[in-house]
């Protein structure tokens, strides 16, 4: 039977091909949620979470930070491009105009670290991007998190909370499920594949 994870949809253009690029692991069947409706229906059941990019700030997601604050530690969960930025700003990221934004092009990505999401990735990746805003380190930022990617303009690519090993937080700026996206999108996809089923196997 296929694992579930839930994707939580802010209405984005590119939920169709998150959701396909999800899938085409052929082991995940994915149970789509939207963030202005009532989340706490279908999650009678944990399952790893996953949340879109979208058109709008974090700001404007409430009830998807929320979700955030409340499955914390207990589910994975792995956010882009502006899922990426709920979590930033959950983790006390400040969130802000990027000084160069970038909408449908390929941008070079810096990995920091390699024993997290981007494990077997090259030190240098390159990733699709569509975002106007992105995340600031604040001294605000709670204890366990680390910035594991940066662009050439050294902004924030990616951020990961590994405190609950079973459950991370991981947040991608970019876009892995994008065509322009080099083969790491692969490596990505895996990566998160394992450690949906490492939840699995450990809850």
């Amino acid at each position: 039977m296929k694992k579930k994870i839930f994707f939580v949809d802010h209405y984005d253009s590119f939920s169709n091909n998150v959701i396909a690029w999800l899938e085409s692991a052929g082991r995940l069947r994915v149970e789509r949620i939207y963030f202005d409706q009532d989340l706490t229906l279908p999650l009678g059941s944990l399952a790893p979470l996953v949340l879109s990019p979208g058109p709008n700030s974090p700001s404007e997601c409430v009830s998807s930070y929320r979700l955030v604050e409340k499955l914390s530690g207990k589910v994975p969960i792995l956010g882009i491009c502006l899922g990426h930025q709920v979590l930033a700003q959950y983790a006390g990221f400040e969130i802000k105009r990027a000084l160069f934004p970038f909408h449908g092009s390929k941008q070079k990505i810096s990995i920091l670290d390699h024993s997290g999401i981007f494990k077997d990735s090259d030190h240098v990746i390159e990733l699709a991007s569509y975002h106007s805003l992105c995340a600031k380190p604040t001294d605000k930022i709670l204890g366990d998190w680390k910035v594991s990617a940066r662009n050439a303009q050294s902004e924030v690519e990616a951020i990961e909370n590994w405190a609950c090993e079973s459950s991370p937080l991981i947040g991608i700026q970019s876009h892995p499920e994008s065509y322009l996206s080099s083969r790491s999108a692969g490596l990505i996809l895996t990566r998160w594949m394992h450690i949906v089923e490492s939840w699995y196997s450990s809850s």
